[in-house]
């Protein structure tokens, strides 16, 4: 009795670490499918329209940083925060979509 009980915990168990194991992502580094930007500077804001139109023209420095090729999309972003998919955007509401809100 005791022998068929281990076998059946042990079964179990290899089923759920299977389970577990099993699921592959799409990335295996939160980096894969990332481009770096180099630091440097730009101009920013504009001084033909005036202050209503924004900041007026001025220099910013940015430090390089990383930016991903192609929009998140809600599935992808939905696998981090399940919730978003309760706020989806009447305009972008397929898996598929990118994330708009």
């Amino acid at each position: 009795m005791k022998y068929s009980l281990l076998l059946v915990f042990i079964f179990v168990l290899i089923i759920f670490l299977d389970y577990v194991y099993s699921e592959e992502t799409e990335y295996k580094n939160i980096t894969d499918g990332m481009v770096t930007i180099p630091s440097g500077k730009f101009k920013m804001g504009c001084n033909q329209f005036g202050p209503m139109h924004g900041a007026s023209e001025h220099l910013v420095y940015l430090d390089k940083f990383m930016i991903d090729r192609f929009e998140v999309t809600n599935d992808q972003y939905e696998n981090i925060i399940p919730e978003h998919k309760l706020r989806r955007s009447k305009l972008s509401n397929c898996d598929d979509c990118p994330v708009t809100n």
